[in-house]
């Protein structure tokens, strides 16, 4: 049986929801999706991309920094929008909205 999930407070994405996609944390590729695969494979590359290249400075200390936890990530296009955002549990939240 495939596990249940639905996307957290979808009411606080702005705009019309067009598509989903959840990624377990412990998934190789979405759990739940209706976008298209070539959404999410670039979306999902973008969210890497750009997890991978933030670093938090520390300023006060000599100590090394750590590196920042990326929380979310949008990406707007004239007719939608992508909306990525990384749950407690590691799972991650892909929603695709109308633009304004």
């Amino acid at each position: 049986m495939a596990p249940t999930l639905t996307l957290m407070d979808l009411d606080a994405v702005p705009g019309h929801v067009v598509g989903k996609a959840i990624w377990s944390s412990n998934a190789e590729g979405p759990i739940l999706s209706d976008l298209s695969e070539h959404e999410v494979n670039v979306m999902y590359r973008i969210l890497l991309e750009v997890g991978s290249t933030l670093v938090a400075t520390n300023t006060e200390t000599d100590a090394e920094p750590e590196p920042e936890r990326l929380r979310r990530v949008t990406v707007g296009f004239e007719k939608f929008r992508y909306t990525m955002a990384i749950g407690a549990d590691g799972s991650i939240y892909m929603v695709k909205t109308e633009s304004r």
